[in-house]
């Protein structure tokens, strides 16, 4: 179990990194807009659409790993 210390931990650091990676997005499909209007819905599409997927599967598989593993280490806490 987690403690509601660890959960709110865990809320704000999945927070922020989703964020880091919009901006990032937000920030080339600027520069994108600038520099080659014509592209900006392909990058749009194919590319930040899929990367933000990829971003919050893998977050939520980091996640998991990191409850599954604080899980098991607890479990082996008391000794055999």
């Amino acid at each position: 179990m987690t403690t509601t210390s660890q959960a709110v931990l865990g809320i704000d650091v999945g927070t922020t990194a989703v964020k880091a990676v919009v901006v990032g997005a937000d920030g080339s499909l600027i520069l994108v807009g600038i520099h080659y209007p014509d592209s900006l819905e392909d990058a749009h599409r194919q590319i930040w659409q899929p990367a933000m997927a990829i971003a919050a599967i893998g977050l939520w598989l980091l996640w998991q790993w990191r409850v599954s593993s604080a899980t098991t280490s607890m479990g082996n806490a008391g000794g055999d």
